[in-house]
């Protein structure tokens, strides 16, 4: 997870970590979740849910290396407010991205 604020980016390795860094990650304006955070993790669209129900107020972008079909993509397709990105992502993509907030 990569949570961007206006000055910073703060760097989330792990679903627990996003809980534990609560405040700096709902101080960014962008946060760029994995839909897939790996086996027996939560999903990113878990962290996507915890976020909302935090009200987190930035853009929230997934990046998935996964075929459409997969159900966490899919899912993640019908989530509101969000944009679902194919790995590898261009570079100018992920500036455009940054650079806007």
């Amino acid at each position: 997870l990569d949570l961007i604020g206006a000055t910073a980016i703060v760097s989330i390795r792990s679903y627990a970590e996003l809980i534990d860094g609560a405040a700096a990650a709902l101080a960014c304006e962008l946060a760029i979740l994995d839909v897939n955070l790996g086996p027996g993790s939560p999903s990113g669209v878990e962290a996507y849910k915890w976020l909302q129900r935090q009200n987190f107020q930035g853009e929230i972008v997934f990046l998935t290396g996964h075929a459409h079909s997969h159900p966490l993509v899919r899912e993640a397709r019908t989530l509101p407010h969000v944009r679902v990105l194919e790995k590898p992502v261009d570079g100018r993509t992920l500036e455009s991205l940054v650079g806007g907030q």
